[in-house]
């Protein structure tokens, strides 16, 4: 289930002129959240593929089904459609970030990650470099943490709750009251 924090973003989403999601997480839980602008740059665990023919599925889980679940086209096996080790990045996924990034961005939060992968690693240090705003919400310092204009020692859930209780307190105009 999303936690406060998915819920948060999605909010953030609906009320301002763009949240761009570029996420890590192959749990689908920013998708069940409500966000849309989403890019989901390790895959999704719903999502399955044929690793012969061009079949794709979205699954809830995989409960009642034959592990591995095969292909009902072809009968081949049907993995994961994420980013396993050694594989390449999906293009589309890095085209669309890359043009969200050339669009222009206010700020960039990044939440609850090592930043040991230069693509997540680089856009917060350019933004950093380039006098754009960056917060890092992360319960621990990371190799980020000395590049962001802010650091929230707290865990993803807990520092968006506060960050939506405050903007509430404020009176932002078009911020919903956000029951965490």
């Amino acid at each position: 289930m999303p936690n406060s924090a998915h819920r948060a973003i999605a909010v953030l989403e609906q009320v301002l002129s763009r949240v761009v999601v570029f996420t890590q997480n192959v749990d689908g839980l920013h998708r069940k959240a409500g966000s849309s602008d989403l890019i989901e740059i390790h895959g999704n665990l719903q999502e399955l593929i044929c690793t012969a023919c061009d079949h794709g599925e979205t699954v809830d889980d995989l409960a009642g089904r034959e592990l591995p679940p095969r292909c009902p086209v072809c009968g081949s096996v049907l993995r994961p459609n994420v980013v396993l080790f050694g594989e390449a990045l999906p293009a589309g996924a890095m085209t669309r970030f890359a043009d969200a990034l050339e669009e222009g961005i206010d700020m960039v939060f990044t939440i609850g990650t090592s930043g040991v992968f230069p693509y997540i690693a680089e856009p917060v240090v350019w933004a950093a470099r380039a006098g754009i705003p960056t917060v890092e919400i992360n319960p621990v310092e990371t190799r980020l943490t000395r590049f962001v204009e802010y650091h929230l020692p707290l865990g993803a859930a807990e520092a968006m709750t506060a960050i939506m209780a405050a903007l509430d307190r404020h009176g932002l105009q078009g911020i919903p009251r956000f029951q965490g």
